[in-house]
């Protein structure tokens, strides 16, 4: 963490990391890895900056509120930059059709409840605070129950998600009309569907010469690319474990269609 004079307008910021890959990979200074979430995805009774119910409100505007903890002016700056911000709406609108589309993050929410269903009951028998607001103080009742728990958590998720929509800032021009209005004439659709893994990509596309169908995962992550090298699509591929995943179809113009596989 690095403090600077408050007369320089930036300010320190714990919980914030930076990276840079070597010459190889870009030698880009690029924020992250994202980490500790111990505050967020609820809202906080704090300061008017984090207590709206409607999930209203920007994080970075953090100064505002009385705190020890003030937030870096490179936020701020980035923000009054046209291009970042219109890479940042670009962004966040694809994300929306794919790892931040809300049932993808209900499924992803569902799916590691199900594999801590044994560990949640372990940590409340070690630490008594369910049904009690800690730390980071919570707005209105806290839920009594580990299945309510994650109720709540959707519900503040999808709040904010629809205020977020309404509110992000930019105008996105990198993304072609497609993004929006799926050209018709590159479609393609995924049989069976759900299935035992084994799904067939199949439709009547344009190539452009860099028409190809993206495979991900729940977390978001990139399992598998599938070229697609004629006019006339036909591809096989097999998923190997049960589960929830998405596809993109993409080419020059962006993306032009998204859908959900379910493996059983």
């Amino acid at each position: 963490m690095q403090t600077l004079k408050k007369d320089t307008g930036i300010f320190s910021k714990k919980s914030i990391f930076y990276n840079k890959d070597k010459f190889s990979k870009g030698n880009k200074l690029k924020a992250g890895p994202v980490w500790d979430f111990d505050w967020a995805w609820k809202n906080l009774d704090i300061c008017d900056l984090y207590n709206k119910s409607d999930g209203s409100g920007w994080a970075h505007h953090n100064n505002e509120c009385p705190t020890d903890n003030y937030s870096s002016a490179w936020y701020l700056r980035m923000l009054q930059d046209s291009t970042f911000s219109q890479e940042l709406k670009c962004a966040y609108l694809a994300y929306r059709k794919t790892i931040l589309d809300t049932s993808h993050i209900f499924t992803y929410i569902d799916s590691v409840s199900h594999v801590v269903r044994n560990a949640n009951m372990r940590h409340f028998d070690r630490w008594r605070v369910l049904g009690k607001s800690g730390p980071a103080p919570e707005i209105g009742t806290v839920a009594n129950t580990y299945t309510a728990e994650l109720d709540t958590l959707k519900s503040w998720i999808r709040t904010r998600l629809i205020w977020m929509d309404k509110n992000m800032p930019g105008k996105c021009n990198l993304i072609s009309s497609a993004y929006e209005n799926p050209n018709t004439e590159s479609r393609v659709k995924c049989y069976p569907n759900p299935s035992n893994g084994r799904v067939r990509f199949e439709g009547i596309t344009q190539n452009d010469g860099n028409l190809r169908i993206e495979i991900y995962d729940v977390a978001g992550r990139n399992i598998k690319t599938l070229k697609i090298l004629q006019n006339d699509t036909s591809l096989e591929y097999t998923l190997p474990i049960s589960g929830v995943y998405y596809y993109t179809l993409k080419g020059k113009a962006g993306n032009l269609q998204h859908g959900k596989i379910i493996v059983l």
